[in-house]
């Protein structure tokens, strides 16, 4: 007796199975994988450069667009050797105090600059260099967030400034605030 042919229907339920499965098993495969962050180096940084004029002008910023937020400021530079030029890290904003970072170079910073109203002397926080952001975010934006906040649990983002251009009474800076891969705003401050 002649065997009869398999009907197209019964081919394409046994595609539609493997496909199914092949699916399902790689799905678990890779959900498995444990996502691997960069080890971003230290940088060192040294002390602030920040001049009375400066701190007012971004002392001004924070308290306009951040009035009810706890947050504390540190300005470091870092002396790029191949380039000769000055670059200035990020400044962190935190909404908690339980980060103990270099406690002691913070308020040495702000005591020998003598900081006043929201640049408090007694905050713990981290110092970030730009480099250490380039370094976190170059595994991409959702990744490097996800790593950002693994390694900064209790923030809520960070704040960066430029350094202000300042002629006579009128002075400008570029401002931004980041949090999440779509969260953030800048702005070209003039005062």
């Amino acid at each position: 007796m002649a065997e009869r042919p398999e009907s197209t229907s019964d081919n394409m339920k046994e595609i539609f199975f493997i496909t199914a499965s092949l699916s399902i098993a790689l799905s678990i495969i890779f959900s498995s994988c444990k996502k691997e962050y960069p080890v971003c180096p230290a940088v060192a940084l040294e002390e602030g450069t920040l001049t009375a004029e400066e701190t007012e002008i971004i002392s001004t910023i924070i308290s306009e667009f951040h009035p009810h937020a706890l947050i504390h400021l540190v300005q470091q530079t870092y002396q790029d050797k191949d380039s000769l030029a000055n670059i200035n890290y990020v400044f962190f904003i935190s909404q908690s105090d339980s980060l103990a970072i270099d406690t002691v170079l913070a308020a040495e910073f702000a005591k020998s600059n003598k900081m006043e109203g929201n640049f408090p002397d007694n905050g713990q926080f981290p110092l970030i260099h730009q480099n250490e952001l380039d370094c976190m975010f170059s595994i991409g934006c959702e990744e490097g967030w996800k790593a950002w906040y693994k390694k900064y649990r209790n923030s809520a983002g960070f704040l960066k400034f430029s350094r202000p251009g300042i002629s006579g009474d009128k002075a400008i800076i570029d401002y931004g605030m980041y949090f999440d891969c779509l969260g953030g705003m800048g702005y070209f401050v003039v005062l």
